[in-house]
């Protein structure tokens, strides 16, 4: 479990920003570990030391349900799990698209040494029916990952690539706003469920939800419910209510108050991170604007655009033919460029320009 959550975190924090970083120390280091280390001791007796004075068999278990509908611990746990699905997914997303990425690149580097005749580590027994699969399917995966550039991220003396592109700071954004969604829901689920301890009062307010209180004394009461009355009702006659004492109240407040802050605390952390991050694309897409004057994607699509493997494989078997040999070709016999030259002198154009875009933008 721990593998798996330092995985997907190391994933996430390539994308996030500061703010989000500190999202993922205060759910995964200040709220689950607190839960899983501490919060077995303090509710592993929580129904057996619920204490009622009643005689009744059934009107304690009662009680308890309308004292506690869902436990503390069980509803904390549920609400990470629901707060880190939208990040899990979009750990799932970028390692699709980084795949992607790679098989793109290694099947450009095999039309490019099918064009001009090098050899490719791995392919000096030449090309089989996955390669043309590849080649076929390079269109499609472009289209799918759109744009893309790799940025170096170091992590202490490890080097690793992280690849950028519209859809993975799209998805990103969007996990932002699921996950921001589902924070605020819990909130108020939790205000709603938990909010017993401030008895008699209507109050609804920020302080009232971060500042609750656990009871040691619990007045069960019917309040319209009928399988309590029928369970209790003998012992509400005198007071109309039945006295109950909890176990821990002092350790449950503490724990519900940091939880509750917390919470909160991280939902502001997620609000601003939306806000900074969609901001930030806005920024990035007018300076692209400014700096690429004049640029048409329909073209940039055509050189682009791969020759087929049939057009490939014709090119380089005519290649042969001239050359007079068999197998690979190993270069054109005179000083002619190759016949698809162009489309790899386009396509370097298009990086070169590309770097130097990227470098005025830094600057």
């Amino acid at each position: 479990m721990w593998g798996l959550l330092e995985k997907i975190t190391t994933q996430v924090i390539n994308f996030s920003s500061s703010p989000g970083q500190v999202w993922y120390i205060l759910v995964f280091g200040y709220r689950l570990v607190v839960i899983t280390s501490l919060g077995g001791s303090v509710y592993g007796d929580e129904q057996g030391a619920f204490q009622c004075s009643v005689q009744v068999t059934g009107c304690e278990n009662m009680c308890y349900n309308a004292f506690a509908k869902i436990s503390h611990l069980r509803f904390w746990a549920f609400q990470l799990i629901a707060i880190s699905t939208p990040t899990i997914f979009f750990h799932f997303y970028t390692l699709h698209i980084q795949s992607q990425i790679e098989k793109i690149k290694e099947t450009e580097k095999a039309l490019k040494s099918l064009e001009t005749g090098e050899l490719v580590a791995g392919n000096e027994n030449g090309y089989d029916g996955k390669m043309e699969k590849d080649v076929r399917k390079l269109t499609r995966r472009r289209n799918q990952v759109g744009k893309f550039k790799i940025k170096e991220v170091y992590r202490g003396t490890e080097k690793k690539e992280v690849p950028h592109t519209r859809k993975i700071k799209f998805v990103f954004i969007m996990s932002l706003l699921v996950r921001l969604a589902v924070e605020g829901l819990f909130t108020y689920f939790g205000f709603q469920l938990f909010s017993f301890q401030q008895e008699g009062s209507n109050d609804s307010s920020l302080k009232t939800f971060l500042w609750m209180r656990v009871p040691a004394l619990y007045r069960c009461r019917d309040n319209g419910d009928e399988e309590l009355r029928t369970a209790c009702g003998m012992h509400m006659k005198n007071n109309g209510y039945v006295p109950c004492f909890v176990s821990r109240p002092y350790e449950k407040t503490v724990f519900l108050r940091y939880m509750n802050i917390l919470s909160f605390i991280c939902m502001l952390i997620t609000m601003f991170e939306v806000v900074q991050s969609i901001v930030r694309q806005f920024r990035n897409k007018d300076k692209s604007k400014k700096n690429m004057p004049g640029f048409d994607p329909e073209q940039q699509q055509m050189q682009m655009e791969p020759p087929s493997f049939e057009t490939v494989m014709k090119r380089n078997a005519y290649g042969n033919e001239r050359g007079g040999g068999g197998g690979i070709h190993k270069g054109p016999p005179n000083n002619e460029p190759p016949a698809s030259a162009s489309l790899f002198e386009a396509r370097e154009a298009a990086r070169l320009e590309s770097i130097r875009r990227e470098k005025i933008e830094r600057k």
